[in-house]
C-alpha cells in the first residue's frame, strides 16, 4: 500500500516537472530587420502601443490569433502598430513618484527661501516645480520603444529561447 502511494506521488511529480519544462510561453517576437536580433514579450505583460492612426493604448495584452492582440477591450492588428514598448506598472509608479516628490520639494524650498529672505525672486523656482509635478503625474516611460514601420517587425509565437 505504501509503495503504491509513493510510486503514484513520484509519477505525479515527474508529470508536473515535465509539463513545466515542455510548456512554451506565447508572446510577441520583436525582431530587428537589420541585425536579426530578437526580443520577446510574454503574453499578459503590460505594454504601450501607438497605432498608425495615432492612438495610444496601454495595458496587458492577450493574443487572439496569429496577427491580432487584445489590450483593454481594444482589438489591434499587428499591421496597425506603429510603435510598441514595455510599460511595467511598478516602473511607472516608482519613477512618477520620485519626480512628483522632487517637484513638491522644489515648491517647498522655493516658498521657504522666499519667506526667509523676503525675496520674490525665489518664487522663480515654482515654474520648474510645476513641470516636475506634472511630469511625475504623467509617469514617463524611458524604456526602449520599437518602431515597426522603420526597423522592427512583430510576430506572434512561442518563446524558443531557454532562459
Amino acid at each position: 500500500m505504501k509503495l503504491t502511494i509513493r510510486i503514484l506521488i513520484i509519477n505525479m511529480l515527474a508529470l508536473l516537472l515535465h509539463t513545466a519544462m515542455v510548456a512554451q510561453d506565447k508572446g510577441l517576437h520583436i525582431t530587428d530587420n537589420e541585425t536579426a536580433e530578437s526580443r520577446f514579450i510574454k503574453e499578459n505583460k503590460r505594454i504601450r502601443i501607438k497605432t498608425i492612426e495615432g492612438d495610444r493604448i496601454t495595458g496587458n495584452f492577450i493574443i487572439i490569433d496569429a496577427d491580432t492582440i487584445l489590450i483593454d477591450e481594444n482589438t489591434i492588428a499587428l499591421s496597425s502598430v506603429a510603435k510598441i514598448k514595455r510599460h511595467p506598472r511598478l516602473y511607472g509608479i516608482l519613477v512618477g513618484s520620485a519626480i512628483t516628490y522632487l517637484g513638491i520639494l522644489t515648491v517647498s524650498f522655493s516658498v521657504l527661501i522666499a519667506v526667509l529672505t523676503t525675496s520674490p525672486e525665489a518664487l522663480i523656482l515654482l515654474a520648474p516645480a510645476a513641470g516636475l509635478i506634472y511630469g511625475g503625474l504623467k509617469a514617463p516611460n524611458i524604456l526602449k520603444g520599437y518602431k515597426t514601420q522603420t526597423k522592427y517587425s512583430i510576430t506572434i509565437g512561442a518563446n524558443e529561447s531557454l532562459n
